[in-house]
């Protein structure tokens, strides 16, 4: 059958952040160069009204939600509703299944390596300090991860990297920590990366990802489709070999060798993975951002919380001159404003 769209084009949204040391603005240029059916349409999410429909925002979330990118996604969904658009497309699943997400795969890609094909080791540790810009010790560190179980990395990040566990409740971290699953793969074994893979998508952050996109499209009455998630894809991606996805440093190996002909180079040799990174810390800092959050952290309900010292936590927050970038400021605020809005009064 030959299938074709009804409309001679389509239309792609994308979000932008004018100024901001991530903005894709100039990529998008160069890939829609070569769209001749697609029309672009750029949402700047530079300053979004932040505090104006947040209550509403986490209300239908339902409950917390990981970081800032959730919000600038409800945002742009909000703007694309305004253009009497119903159903999009998205690209979710794509870094999951076909290897896109390089800080977080490659330590398990060479924990494979060192048990299959030890010999190789250096030169795909080379080939991903090249193209990733990695530094050796991150490249080891991340190797070093794959090696820990899940619980024990989490606790490292939590300690060190986000800086965080000197703020939470003791009782609060010993009882999750046990809590905490680690993941069923074995790792002295080939099959790491296809292992944390299938993990991540089955129980992890796939899922927090496919929620929140789910719940912001529907409160703004829009119909997302991830058609990189369709279930041949995905079970044709875990038939190859984790070559085929990460090989060399080059991520997502695959679909690049497929549109090397048809995406500029600018897109297929960028070897770095950005995500949907938002200017948080800048938002944050406006003033009426700023009048926001002090009103929550001094609000009774926030000076009540057990599971957090609320006065380590209110310090990080007023020490705007030396912000941790690393620091979940969102998670805190999160939390708080849905334990308001859903009156919870136990944490």
């Amino acid at each position: 059958d030959n299938h074709q769209l009804n409309n001679e084009n389509v239309t792609a949204y994308s979000a932008v952040f004018p100024g901001f040391r991530y903005d894709e603005s100039a990529i998008i240029d160069d890939f829609l160069k070569t769209c001749r059916h697609v029309r672009s349409v750029k949402l700047s999410l530079e300053k979004p009204d932040l505090f104006n429909s947040i209550n509403k925002f986490v209300y239908g979330m339902g409950e917390p939600v990981f970081s800032a990118t959730s919000f600038a996604h409800y945002t742009l969904m909000k703007d694309i509703s305004k253009q009497n658009v119903k159903v999009v497309l998205n690209g979710q699943g794509a870094d999951e299944v076909w290897g896109g997400y390089d800080r977080y795969f490659i330590g398990y890609f060479l924990l494979d390596i060192l048990m299959r094909s030890p010999h190789k080791f250096i030169s795909q540790a080379n080939a991903i300090f090249g193209k990733m810009k990695f530094s050796y010790k991150y490249i080891l560190m991340q190797t070093l991860k794959a090696l820990s179980s899940r619980k024990y990395a989490s606790y490292l990040r939590a300690k060190y990297a986000h800086k965080v566990l000197s703020c939470m409740s003791k009782d609060f971290t010993r009882n999750n920590y046990n809590y905490f699953k680690n993941s069923e793969y074995k790792k002295l074994s080939s099959g790491n990366l296809s292992g944390y893979m299938k993990y991540n998508i089955e129980y992890q952050g796939f899922n927090q990802i496919l929620h929140y996109e789910d719940h912001s499209s529907m409160q703004n009455s829009i119909e997302m489709r991830s058609p990189f998630i369709d279930y041949r894809l995905v079970e044709l991606a875990f038939t190859l070999p984790s070559e085929k996805k990460i090989d060399n440093g080059i991520t997502k190996k695959i679909l690049r060798d497929i549109f090397n002909d048809k995406l500029p180079s600018s897109i297929i040799n960028n070897y770095k993975k950005i995500g949907f990174v938002t200017p948080f810390e800048n938002w944050i800092n406006e003033k009426s951002s700023v009048k926001f959050i002090n009103e929550m952290l001094n609000s009774d309900s926030f000076k009540n919380k057990k599971i957090f010292d609320p006065k380590k936590v209110k310090k990080k927050f007023s020490d705007s001159s030396d912000k941790d970038i690393n620091f979940p400021y969102w998670r805190f605020i999160n939390l708080e404003l849905w334990s308001q809005v859903y009156g919870i009064k136990n944490l």
